[in-house]
C-alpha cells in the first residue's frame, strides 16, 4: 500500500508542477510574447482556468462509470502534455486556443481521477486515511511550490525562446506522470476488484457527512478567498512563498500527529475550523497582523482540506467517489464568483461579513463534535487494520 500511496504522489507532484508552471507564464506568454492585447489575454485566462474546473465533472464520470480511474489518469495526462508541447511551439491564436483546451481537458480528467485512484490503494486502510493524504495533498502543495520558482523564472527573462523553454520544461515533466503511472500499472490496479465489491449502505450519518463536507467546503474557501481582500495582503509574490512554505512545514507537523490514535478526523477539521473563526474576529475586532491572518489561514487548511477529503472514501459508495470529488472542485468556481462579490463590500460592512464567517465556522464546528460521537458509536464493533 506504502508503495502505491508513493507512486501515485509522485506522478501528482510532477502533474502539478507541469501546471502551475505553465500557469505561471501563461499569460505573460500571450502578453509579451504573442502581444496579445491585455484584455483579451486576461479574457482567455479566465477562461481556461475555469474551463479546468468545469471538466473535472468529465474525469470525475469517467472514472466512475469505468472503474479504471488510472487509465483516465493517463490518458488525461498524455493529452495535457501534447497541449503543453503544443503550446511551446504555437504562434496563431487558433493555435494557442487548441492547446490551452487539451490542457484544460487533460486537467480535468486526471484531477478527480487521480484521488479515486488513491482511494482505491488504500480503502482498507480507512483508520490511517487523514495520514494518506496528507501525504498526497503535501505532493501536490510541493509541485505547486516549485513550480513558479523554476518555470516562472522563464517569465521573468521574457521573449519567445525563454517562454517556450519554461513549456517545453513543463512537458517534459509533464509526461513523468504518465510513464509512472503506465508502468507501474498493475500495481496501481492491484486492489481494484475487492473495491469494486465491498458492499455499501448509505445511511443517515454518510449522508448528513456530504452535506457538511460542501457547507464546510463553500465556508472555508470564502473565507480563504475574502481574507487577503479585506486585509490588502493580495498578491506579492513574496507572500505566496512564505505561506507555501509555513504550510508545507506543518506539513511536517502534521503527519506525526495522524498517527495519535485520539486524534480524529472531526477534531482536526474543529481545530482548522476555529482558526479561522479566530482569524475572522481579530482582524477586524484586535487588528490582527495580515501576514498573522495568512499563516494561520494556510496552516488551517493543511488540517481542513486534506482531513476533509480522507472522510469521502469513508462515507461515499465506491461507485461515486470520482464525481464527489469533481463536484467539490467544481464548487470553486461559484465560491470564487461569490468572493468576487463580497468583495466590493464597504470598509463598514467587511467586519460584518467576517463576523457571519466566524459564526457559521462555530456552527459547523458544533455539527462536526456531534455527528463524531454518532461515528464513534458506529465504530465500535469495526476490525482495525495493522499499517503496513
Amino acid at each position: 500500500m506504502i508503495l502505491r500511496v508513493s507512486l501515485l504522489s509522485i506522478a501528482e507532484m510532477f502533474e502539478r508542477f507541469s501546471y502551475y508552471g505553465v500557469r505561471s507564464i501563461l499569460i505573460l506568454y500571450v502578453v509579451n510574447g504573442l502581444m496579445w492585447d491585455h484584455a483579451d489575454a486576461s479574457e482567455f485566462y479566465g477562461a481556461f482556468t475555469i474551463s479546468i474546473y468545469v471538466l473535472t465533472c468529465i474525469g470525475g464520470i469517467l472514472s466512475d462509470l469505468t472503474r479504471k480511474p488510472v487509465l483516465i489518469c493517463i490518458i488525461g495526462n498524455s493529452i495535457t502534455t501534447c497541449g503543453i508541447f503544443m503550446l511551446a511551439f504555437a504562434e496563431q491564436p487558433m493555435t494557442v486556443y487548441i492547446a490551452a483546451g487539451a490542457i484544460a481537458l487533460g486537467t480535468g480528467l486526471f484531477k478527480p481521477s487521480i484521488i479515486a485512484a488513491l482511494f482505491r490503494s488504500s480503502f482498507t486502510h480507512k483508520h490511517r486515511f487523514d495520514l494518506i493524504v496528507t501525504v498526497f495533498y503535501c505532493a501536490i502543495n510541493f509541485g505547486a511550490f516549485l513550480a513558479p520558482l523554476i518555470i516562472g523564472w522563464f517569465g521573468v527573462i521574457g521573449q519567445p525562446q525563454g517562454f517556450r523553454t519554461g513549456f517545453i520544461i513543463a512537458g517534459i515533466f509533464s509526461l513523468l506522470p504518465t510513464v509512472i503511472l503506465a508502468s507501474c500499472y498493475r500495481i496501481l490496479v492491484y486492489n481494484d476488484l475487492n473495491y469494486d465489491n465491498q458492499s455499501f449502505k448509505s445511511n443517515e450519518i454518510g449522508t448528513t457527512n456530504v452535506i457538511l463536507w460542501f457547507v464546510l467546503t463553500i465556508i472555508f474557501w470564502l473565507a480563504y478567498e475574502l481574507f487577503p481582500q479585506f486585509s490588502g495582503a493580495i498578491t506579492e509574490s513574496s507572500t505566496q512563498i512564505i505561506m507555501m512554505m509555513a504550510a508545507l512545514i506543518f506539513y511536517l507537523i502534521m503527519i506525526p500527529l495522524h498517527l495519535i490514535k485520539n486524534f480524529r478526523s472531526a477534531l482536526k477539521i474543529c481545530a482548522g475550523l476555529l482558526m479561522v473563526a479566530l482569524v475572522c474576529v481579530a482582524f477586524p475586532l484586535l487588528h490582527l497582523p495580515p501576514m498573522a491572518g495568512l499563516l494561520l489561514f494556510a496552516i488551517a487548511e493543511v488540517m481542513i482540506i486534506p482531513t476533509l477529503w480522507s472522510q469521502i472514501i469513508q462515507h461515499v459508495s465506491p461507485k461515486f467517489t470520482g464525481m464527489i470529488m469533481s463536484l467539490l472542485m467544481l464548487m470553486t468556481v461559484g465560491i470564487n464568483k461569490v468572493a468576487g462579490a463580497l468583495s466590493d463590500a464597504s470598509y463598514d460592512e467587511q467586519p460584518t461579513i467576517l463576523y457571519v464567517i466566524a459564526l457559521l465556522c462555530l456552527g459547523l464546528i458544533a455539527a462536526f463534535l456531534v455527528l463524531d460521537q454518532f461515528q464513534k458509536q458506529r465504530e465500535q464493533n469495526m476490525p482495525q487494520i495493522p499499517f503496513m
